[in-house]
């Protein structure tokens, strides 16, 4: 699996405004903004994954959004104000293996031919499919949210006087 990073640059009053934020609320802003661009991508991938493949039992239903990171990345370094988000199959081992294909496998003991696995990509066309709205979707989503986020904090300021 590959890692794919990005920053959004030129968002300045985003960002200003982002600061303004305490850090959880931020955090929380940042992450509903991610997973709102990004379900296109899981929409499509979801609309070309295998269907009824033997080789891949409920893949369409494993792929999803989320923050926490499988425990085979949690050494992925993050800064403080970073929020991860990962979008794939969850708890589906073989999935890298329907993306990307086998050579030809043998088994160690008995050198008994098991199969080659063509490649049947389906996360990577998805996300090739909507990179580039992906940052405008953020940027407008984002300013949606901290608006929401504002507001929210105003009303929290008035009730308690």
């Amino acid at each position: 699996m590959s890692l794919v990073k990005f920053e959004i640059e030129g968002l300045s009053d985003l960002e200003q405004a982002l600061g303004e934020l305490s850090r959880a609320t931020r955090r929380n802003v940042a992450r509903r903004a991610m997973k709102k661009a990004l379900e296109p991508v899981i929409e499509t991938a979801r609309q070309l994954a295998p269907d009824g493949n033997p080789s891949a039992p409920g893949l369409k239903e494993s792929l999803v959004l989320a923050t926490r990171v499988d425990r085979r990345y949690r050494d992925i370094p993050t800064e403080k104000d970073e929020v991860p988000m990962w979008a794939g199959p969850a708890a589906l081992p073989h999935a890298h293996l329907v993306e990307f294909g086998t050579a030809p496998r043998y088994q160690k003991k008995t050198g008994r031919f098991v199969g080659v696995m063509p490649a049947m990509p389906f996360l990577r066309p998805a996300w090739d499919m909507h990179e580039r709205q992906i940052l405008a979707r953020i940027g407008e989503v984002l300013g949606a949210e901290i608006e929401k986020s504002v507001a929210r904090a105003r009303r929290k300021a008035a009730r308690q006087g």
